[in-house]
């Protein structure tokens, strides 16, 4: 009879615990209508789907469950987006089997990019097993359900007591973490420029790859084939830009500058002929024949020398220097294109950063937008009109294709690409991922 009480007086005092905590949960903040998006794999189902049971039962809270709540139908990745764009929380249940999971890895990267995007972590993670915590949760504080007798349901339900805007932004160190990870993060490997001073030849512009360059890379991860780097540096320096790459523009300046002296010292002339002539003939009769011929003369000479001088600035513009970039990028991704996509790394040459010449050795998970894409057009029974293309070969051909005519706005640091409506994978600045603007054309 003691025993019941005493379980009783448990249950009670539970039951308060649980009533306290529920009543500092704070209200849904505006666009939010559930609670926690619940990411797990199908291997810890059970073990899950209890923890989550307790958490909605004794709270009142209200969860994003795969089985229960996706719409059927819809691709699987708008449903995963459109739960966590409207739960305030991502529960990540990690295990051993969460970790090898590739949809486990899809959930987890679009919550981290989604925390980003909201300026505050969105994420607890909940250790349901003993793994090794992925590189992008580190810093943040989980709920260790391993431990013997942890109410993890309660652990669950306090992590809502503050409000989730309240938690700020992310450290310094977590958000260069994710820059460096995101798609378009590059390496910038500047030219180096001899100091002769020459009426012969301009000074030369030139890429050196050492041992330090190629330990920079490894330091900010962005992984590429020296093989591959050292034979793009090899082309990029062969080619005539980098050898005249600022005589263009310091040749337009000069031009400019000599063709207003000229110009205004032959205005000078022409007044001062104008006033000597109409001295000469004060009181004497000219025929307007004479006059017609003489500013004739003067109107033709005048007209000759602002065309020659015109034509003397405007030639270093014709050669522009803009131009010339997308040509060498062109010239430089017709050689090492399918290289650069088969490594993940764009490689790719720009002179408007500072005017002066730089490679830009750029991170893109290339691979991740195919096997996307690729999905796509299965899903959609695309049919290329070479019948030859089996659905891998195809995107590989449109990805190609794509990136060939995206070099220049890619080398401009993204500013001209369109804005995602969503983060699908990840890219600088929150641009359109490749897979995104190519579905846009299918």
């Amino acid at each position: 009879m003691a025993t019941s009480t005493e379980n009783n007086s448990e249950y009670s005092a539970n039951d308060c615990r649980d009533q306290d905590l529920k009543a500092k949960i704070p209200a849904l903040p505006e666009g939010k209508i559930k609670h926690f998006f619940v990411s797990y794999t199908s291997l810890d189902r059970e073990r899950v789907h209890s923890v989550i049971e307790d958490v909605e039962k004794r709270f009142g809270l209200q969860c994003v469950f795969d089985e229960r709540d996706f719409q059927g139908g819809k691709d699987i990745t708008v449903n995963i987006r459109e739960g966590m764009m409207s739960s305030l929380k991502v529960l990540l249940f990690l295990t051993p089997n969460f970790l090898e999971s590739g949809w486990c890895k899809y959930e987890t990267d679009a919550a981290f990019i989604n925390s980003m995007g909201c300026g505050y972590s969105c994420i607890v993670p909940v250790l349901l097993e003993e793994c090794e915590i992925p590189p992008t949760l580190v810093a943040l504080t989980y709920i260790d359900a391993t431990i013997p007798g942890l109410d993890v349901p309660a652990k669950i339900a306090a992590s809502l007591l503050r409000p989730a805007t309240d938690d700020g932004l992310f450290s310094l160190n977590i958000r260069a973490f994710n820059k460096q990870y995101e798609n378009g993060y590059c390496f910038i490997i500047p030219a180096v420029r001899d100091n002769l001073i020459s009426v012969v030849r301009p000074a030369k512009y030139r890429f050196l790859i050492d041992d330090n360059i190629i330990e920079k890379l490894k330091e900010n991860k962005v992984e590429v084939p020296e093989k591959l780097l050292k034979s793009t540096v090899d082309i990029v320096n062969k080619d005539s830009i980098v050898c005249s790459y600022d005589y263009l523009y310091r040749r337009k300046n000069f031009a400019w500058t000599f063709f207003l002296l000229p110009l205004l010292a032959l205005i000078i002339a022409v007044y001062e002929a104008a006033w000597v002539f109409g001295t000469a003939t004060r009181g004497r009769e000219i025929k307007l024949s004479q006059l017609g011929i003489l500013y004739t003369i003067i109107t033709g000479f005048i007209c000759l020398f602002i065309f020659i001088q015109i034509m003397i600035c405007f030639l270093p513009i014709c050669c522009h220097r803009k131009q010339r970039d997308f040509s060498l990028q062109s010239k430089l991704w017709r050689k090492v294109g399918k290289e650069c996509i088969e490594n993940n790394v764009l490689l790719l040459f720009t002179g408007r950063r500072n005017k002066k010449p730089s490679l830009l050795v750029m991170r893109y998970n290339i691979a991740r937008c195919k096997e996307y894409f690729v999905g796509i057009i299965k899903s959609r029974n695309i049919t290329p009109t070479d019948q030859t293309l089996t659905p891998e070969s195809y995107a590989d051909m449109l990805i190609e294709r794509h990136l060939e005519q995206s070099l220049h706005f890619l080398a401009d640091d993204f500013d001209f690409l369109p804005d995602a409506p969503y983060n699908r994978h990840n890219v600088k600045k929150g641009k359109m991922c490749i897979c995104q603007q190519l579905e846009q054309d299918l």
